[in-house]
């Protein structure tokens, strides 16, 4: 058996167990050859439309400027109303 067949024998071992850990497992018969792995891939993310890293990135950076915003909203409403007298601050 030739190297490169044994190593995408084992590529495809191992892809099959990822797949096993994230999905889950659907059935025991279901081999898929390294080159439909690839087609799969590419035209999963496209036709599904599930979100990846970068969506979540973006997400998660526009919920952290929104919420650094509206604190930042709150302490300048907060500085001026103290400014102009609106609150005093018992001392």
């Amino acid at each position: 058996m030739p190297i490169t067949q044994t190593r995408n024998q084992d590529l495809e071992k191992r892809l099959a167990f990822l797949r096993s850990q994230l999905y889950g497992k659907k059935s025991p018969n279901q081999q898929v050859s390294l080159s439909a792995v690839h087609q799969t891939n590419r035209s999963t993310d496209t036709l599904t439309h599930r979100p990846t890293d970068l969506s979540f990135l973006r997400q998660d950076l526009l919920r952290i400027f929104l919420l650094a915003g509206a604190a930042f909203a709150f302490q300048f409403g907060l500085y001026f109303a103290l400014f102009k007298n609106i609150i005093k601050l018992p001392l």
